[in-house]
């Protein structure tokens, strides 16, 4: 049942993003059904189809296996769109509307260096602001929506399983960016150029197993704490897509790890934070640079860079001397915040836009978000690579009662 349908950040022109706020409970083959009919009808969103039905069964084996209400919800899909998943030609285990990427920074601060003694999180979900043609070097077409510019807040509330809050802006079935369930487990993707990755379609094709956008949704529906999500991401395949990632998961007890797949080996990887020590992640393997003294040599003039990044965080986490506040830490990922006259000049990965799309704070105890949403551009800060931005006023989101 679809309990709630607004807009916190309306479209409007001259706004970057728009933001939609869903509410779904029920059954999960009941969410999956209220999911796919909205994004048949309001994102003309079509199922992909598998190269043979065999890959579509046994995926669907997969997820009866191995993640029951991923299943339950494919079901659910394949009722809104009137097919049968059973049969395996279509993918009713994914929805991909407008794609995206994510080319972060997040840092988790420990209970112990909070004033509240709660774990926080603070994130910037950076990405560009151009069109998925704009981004391969192409015109935009009409009708075609930038990067994120649909973006959601989701809160799914299933009768069995955990409630999850979720913002994204790719895949209404499964939202992938930032993630929070009703245990205070926190997920948040951030990208890793050297995981492993392909031009793989995002749904049907020769599809197994999960796609590394599906897992943030998996882990936040099955686990409560960062050593139960560790031993369901061990025991599942996962392929990737497009782009390579690594996933921040954070709990209310104030454990953090990293969990990265190895470009080489393929082997899956955790990396844990520290006790009594804010952790950092950007946009670099923490198992292969571990720290500064593991890194290339940089150029401290590129400000995006994902080095670099890590050293402007530590050094402004060395002049902070005393336990964070909320208000503490978003000033603290401020720091890193993307938006630059001149891309190259900054190290961004392509010569594009980019820009902060989101950035909030997170208690995991308190289970909250507080994020601000990106608008638009004002223009250059003279004297500087920096560009001024719009952003929207903050929003709180949390569960519903």
């Amino acid at each position: 049942m679809i309990e709630k349908d607004s807009y916190p950040l309306p479209p409007r022109d001259g706004d970057y993003i728009a933001l939609r706020h869903l509410v779904i409970s029920g059954s999960d083959q009941e969410i999956g059904h209220d999911i796919g009919h909205i994004s048949k009808s309001d994102y003309a969103v079509k199922l992909a189809r598998y190269v043979a039905p065999i890959y579509g069964k046994a995926r669907l084996d997969y997820f009866r296996r191995n993640w029951p209400s991923g299943h339950a919800r494919a079901l659910g899909v394949g009722e809104a769109y009137g097919v049968d998943p059973e049969e395996g030609i279509f993918d009713t285990t994914a929805l991909p509307l407008d794609m995206g990427g994510a080319g972060c920074s997040a840092v988790f601060i420990p209970p112990s260096l909070s004033v509240n003694g709660h774990p926080l999180v603070a994130r910037n979900y950076d990405w560009f602001t151009v069109t998925p043609r704009e981004f391969h070097g192409g015109q935009r077409m009409p009708g075609e929506y930038a990067f994120n510019a649909r973006s959601q807040i989701t809160e799914l509330r299933p009768e069995q399983g955990r409630a999850s809050l979720h913002i994204s802006g790719w895949d209404l079935l499964n939202p992938w960016v930032d993630g929070l369930n009703e245990a205070g487990l926190f997920v948040t993707v951030l990208a890793d150029p050297s995981a492993p990755a392909a031009p793989l379609p995002q749904a049907g094709g020769r599809d197994a197993g999960l796609s590394q956008f599906q897992v943030p949704a998996m882990v936040l529906g099955q686990c409560a704490t960062v050593e139960e999500a560790k031993h369901c991401l061990l025991q599942q395949r996962i392929f990737c897509p497009t782009s390579g990632l690594h996933l921040l998961i954070a709990d209310a007890r104030g454990m953090a790890t990293v969990f990265e797949i190895d470009g080489s080996t393929g082997q899956y990887c955790f990396v844990d934070g520290r006790q009594h020590e804010p952790f950092i992640v950007t946009n670099h393997p923490l198992h292969r640079y571990p720290d500064r003294s593991t890194f290339p040599a940089l150029d401290m003039g590129k400000e995006h860079n994902s080095f670099v990044r890590v050293c402007l965080l530590s050094s402004a986490i060395s002049r902070h001397h005393a336990p964070y506040t909320r208000g503490d830490l978003q000033g603290l990922i401020d720091v890193v915040a993307c938006a630059f006259a001149d891309s190259s000049a900054a190290g961004v990965i392509a010569p594009l836009p980019e820009r902060t799309l989101w950035s909030h704070t997170v208690d995991l105890a308190e289970k909250t978000f507080l994020a601000t949403f990106y608008l638009g551009d004002i223009g250059p800060v003279r004297g500087t690579n920096a560009m001024r931005v719009r952003r929207s006023e903050p929003i709180g989101i949390g569960f519903s009662q």
